[in-house]
């Protein structure tokens, strides 16, 4: 297929930065100091992070987005996990259409929000930071299984496949790159009154995870820096590159 991906046809957008702790934290054990910390990010980032909840299983914290179309959106941006923590920006989210936000400087907030961390956990190391981008690239009304099964060399398996899920390991230098690529519909769009019927419309998942390969030793910030950095540069643009190869 001559389908092309572009970054202005990312419908749905959403970083997210993953810290994992060693030892990891323990709900019972640190239950004081992590709700400590959730309430430290609602007062010095209220832009990201407003309501802390806790249960007997979690420790969370949302956040309420105001639209460009004056509509809400509520969202997980922080969360204690089993192994460490992961924070959450959206970029672009689809309500309606595409709606960007405007926010500067997601990686500042992100490393002032880690450093904090340490300081209320300096028992613990951090020993992996992964950036992760989770995207959705619109393709309209061209079946995205298509779309994703024609990367497959195979004539036959293409015209056989039913679903397609590719995941991809590409080590660079001291860092993890992991690429999934899915098919999905995204929605459906109303055809004329007269038909009464929906006509599809199909997008493909691309998430994408870049982390410290080496795991061990506590990271400085100049290796974290490392990897924000190399995540920013590689998507989208040498992400779109990648996409678009077909051999």
């Amino acid at each position: 297929m001559d389908f092309q991906f572009d970054a202005d046809a990312v419908s749905q957008w959403v970083v997210k930065f993953g810290v994992s702790l060693r030892p990891p934290t323990v709900l019972h054990e640190d239950k004081a100091r992590m709700q400590n910390y959730c309430s430290m990010l609602t007062e010095k980032f209220p832009s990201f992070f407003e309501t802390m909840s806790a249960g007997p299983n979690h420790i969370r914290v949302d956040k309420s987005f105001l639209l460009a179309n004056q509509k809400r959106i509520n969202m997980n941006s922080f969360s204690f996990t089993q192994t460490g923590a992961v924070f959450t920006f959206p970029k672009r989210i689809f309500v309606d259409e595409p709606q960007d936000f405007a926010f500067s400087g997601i990686d500042k907030v992100f490393l002032e929000a880690l450093s904090e961390m340490r300081m209320q956990f300096p028992d613990r190391a951090v020993v992996r930071v992964g950036v992760i981008n989770e995207m959705v690239f619109d393709c309209g009304g061209e079946n995205s299984l298509e779309i994703v099964s024609s990367r497959l060399k195979s004539s036959t398996w293409q015209s056989l496949a039913r679903n397609v899920r590719i995941f991809l390991e590409m080590p660079e230098q001291d860092k993890n790159v992991n690429v999934e690529i899915r098919p999905t519909q995204v929605a459906a769009r109303r055809g004329s009154r007269a038909q009464k019927l929906p006509e599809p419309k199909f997008g493909v998942i691309v998430n994408v995870d870049i982390n410290n390969k080496k795991v061990g030793e506590d990271l400085g910030t100049s290796q974290i820096r490392q990897i924000i950095d190399f995540a920013d540069a590689y998507v989208p643009q040498r992400l779109v590159e990648l996409l678009n190869t077909v051999d």
